[in-house]
């Protein structure tokens, strides 16, 4: 058995604080399966109160943490556009590091394209800057 455990620490960035009670899956994948091995929420420090997953479960393999974000905005009256403390929404985070799917999420919920960062930039010239040129499809 190895030596090791999962946890996480999750932080709200655009209102500066833990991410307190959101939702936490962890799947692990082998191959076309996907198989539910835990779920929890954070608590007042962002964090788990328990490993994610024990070291007398942890084992080399692929896993996936799916954070319920979209709940926790809900519930936190957080709209998609907020700016975070480095001057950023989450669709020009998104699309300035190429996370396509996180992209089209924010864009049904009606994330505002015209946003701009600190520099004036939005999200379509973020992922054009940094050469991410599958979220401009």
């Amino acid at each position: 058995m190895a030596a090791g455990y999962l946890t996480t620490h999750v932080l709200d960035t655009a209102r500066g604080t833990p991410a307190a009670d959101l939702r936490i899956t962890l799947y692990r994948l082998d191959g076309d399966t996907r198989t539910q091995l835990a779920e929890m929420r954070t608590n007042a420090d962002g964090r788990t109160d328990s490993p994610i997953l024990p070291a007398e479960d942890f084992a080399p393999g692929t896993y996936e943490l799916v954070f319920d974000a979209g709940a926790y905005l809900d519930a936190t009256d957080t709209p998609p556009e907020t700016i975070d403390n480095k001057g950023k929404s989450a669709l020009i985070w998104a699309a300035g590091s190429g996370h396509q799917d996180i992209v089209e999420v924010l864009i049904q919920a009606k994330a505002d394209l015209e946003t701009e960062d600190k520099l004036g930039r939005t999200a379509l010239i973020s992922a054009a800057a940094t050469g991410q040129l599958t979220v401009l499809d």
